[in-house]
């Protein structure tokens, strides 16, 4: 986690730099204000970004950079989806994501509120642009954005890393 704090803003920003940062509790910290009807869970698009990427990307400057996205279950009514909780990494269809409802969660880190508050500050700008807000000229963050999609568009759900059976270990002694 790093913190980002402006000397124009009043508030300083916490920004995951590992998947692990954004936990179960905070998500449901993030929703617990949010009704959800009958059928429906919140799924949150955990974005894989760099800080000088998602600053790039909002200034409209160059070319739209690839960025990794991975739709992690954020909500659930009890008896629904049995298979999946909190947390989970979850198997959707990218068509249901884009038909799903906006779901507007007032926190700091999604892409726009983490680019507006770095792109409002002349030397957080310049230090995105020089790879310094960090201190690692590789850094990466995460952001959420959240949609309401329907309990039927959830096919599966994953849990931990696979142990690839097909991966062969070098020894790093040798």
């Amino acid at each position: 986690m790093i913190t980002i704090k402006s000397k124009s803003a009043n508030y300083g920003i916490n920004i995951p730099t590992a998947p692990e940062e954004i936990s179960k509790e905070k998500l449901n910290k993030l929703t617990e204000n949010f009704k959800l009807p009958q059928y429906y869970c919140v799924v949150a698009l955990r974005y894989r970004i760099t800080l000088f990427e998602l600053c790039m990307n909002s200034r409209g400057k160059g070319r739209k950079q690839l960025v990794s996205v991975v739709p992690i279950l954020a909500k659930k009514n009890d008896k629904e989806l049995p298979f999946a909780e909190v947390g989970d990494r979850i198997l959707i269809d990218g068509s249901e994501i884009e038909r799903g409802s906006h779901l507007n969660i007032n926190t700091c880190i999604t892409p726009d509120k983490i680019s507006n508050y770095i792109l409002n500050d002349d030397e957080l700008n310049k230090a995105s642009i020089n790879h310094s807000l960090t201190g690692k000229e590789d850094d990466i963050i995460y952001c959420l954005e959240f949609k309401v999609i329907p309990i039927n568009s959830v096919k599966g759900s994953i849990i931990g890393n696979v142990d690839d059976p097909f991966l062969n270990k070098i020894d790093e002694e040798k």
